[in-house]
């Protein structure tokens, strides 16, 4: 009985470590536009297909490669954001609902 509560004991610190891993990967996750230049940010868009780029202290977005990223019914609007060395850069695109689209 003693041996089945020290394992209890022994794997929380290995389930703290995990969590804090993974917190620690959600957060780089975001890729922050201000942060790269023009060239750098576009070319993360186009190696990944879509990825969750920070444009503001409190915004950001999924910048898609073009609208095959998007779902059905939905096509790629440019998305235009400041980076390291432009005021307005093109980035990718984010997946609006398309309003030619007949529901």
């Amino acid at each position: 009985m003693l041996a089945r509560s020290n394992r209890k004991i022994a794997t929380a610190p290995i389930a703290a470590a995990v969590l804090a891993v993974s917190l620690g990967a959600a957060q780089a996750a975001r890729i922050d536009a201000r942060q790269l230049t023009c060239q750098q940010a576009r070319a993360l868009v186009q190696q990944n297909g879509a990825v969750v780029m920070t444009f503001t202290n409190t915004t950001y977005d999924r910048v898609v490669k073009n609208r095959f990223f998007c779902r059905p019914g939905e096509v790629a609007e440019p998305k235009f954001t400041r980076t390291l060395d432009l005021p307005l850069c093109q980035v990718g695109g984010v997946c609006k609902l398309d309003p030619w689209k007949k529901f």
